[in-house]
């Protein structure tokens, strides 16, 4: 038992309990990155399919800007090098 500074008695029983309610563990935190387990890797997995669907998918918007900008560099690198080689393209 401990003697208080107002008179009072505190066994050691509540003084553990306290400690206890205060530890990390049951922090508000904690409580709520535990409310899901499997949420974290659940997101990234999802996020990977999401991602993956997306850019294997010959329809997909991606790949045709992709495609897009692949034969427009091509252009450009043609005309470049007609230009300074002094050749004209044949088209």
């Amino acid at each position: 038992m401990e003697q208080l500074a107002d008179g009072g008695v505190r066994n050691g029983s509540s003084a553990t309990n306290q400690t206890t309610t205060k530890h990390p563990v049951f922090s508000r935190r904690t409580q709520v990155r535990n409310m899901f387990p499997g949420f974290g890797i659940a997101l990234i997995a999802f996020s990977g399919y999401v991602a993956w669907d997306n850019l294997s998918s010959p329809n997909s918007r991606t790949i045709q800007e992709l495609r897009k900008q692949s034969e427009e560099q091509h252009k450009q690198k043609d005309n470049l090098l007609a230009w300074v080689t002094g050749h004209k393209k044949h088209e």
